[in-house]
C-alpha cells in the first residue's frame, strides 16, 4: 500500500507541480519476494537539496517517510529544468521464523 500511495504523490507532483507530458512508471521485482517501483517524468524538475529542507517540499518527503515506514528506501533525483526520478526499494518479507526468534532471544 505504501509504494501505491508514494507512486500516486509522484504523480500528482508530476501533474500540478512538474507541467509533465509523461510519466513512467516500471515494477520490477528482483526477487519473488521484494518490489523495486521506478518512477520518471519529463516535467521541470526541482532542486533537491532545496526541497527536503523546506517544508513545501512535503511530497518528495511523504514519498520517503512512506518507504521507509515498510523498512525501505527512496532515492529522489531531480534537476530543474530535465525532469524528476525515483526509486523505491521495498525488502523482502521477514521470515516470521527468524522474526520470533530474535523477540525470543531478547528475552
Amino acid at each position: 500500500m505504501q509504494c501505491f500511495l508514494s507512486l500516486r504523490e509522484a504523480s500528482t507532483n508530476a501533474i500540478e507541480h512538474a507541467n509533465a507530458s509523461r510519466i513512467d512508471v516500471v515494477l520490477e521485482s528482483p526477487a519473488s519476494d521484494s518490489l523495486t517501483p521506478r518512477f520518471a517524468d519529463d516535467g521541470a524538475g526541482f532542486d533537491t537539496k532545496q526541497t527536503f529542507s523546506s517544508p513545501a517540499g512535503l511530497g518528495p518527503s511523504m514519498i520517503r517517510e512512506r518507504a521507509e515506514s515498510i523498512r525501505g528506501s527512496a532515492q529522489i533525483l531531480s534537476t530543474p529544468g530535465k525532469g524528476t526520478r525515483a526509486t523505491i526499494t521495498v525488502p523482502p518479507k521477514p521470515d516470521p521464523t527468524s522474526t520470533q526468534d530474535a523477540l525470543e532471544s531478547e528475552k
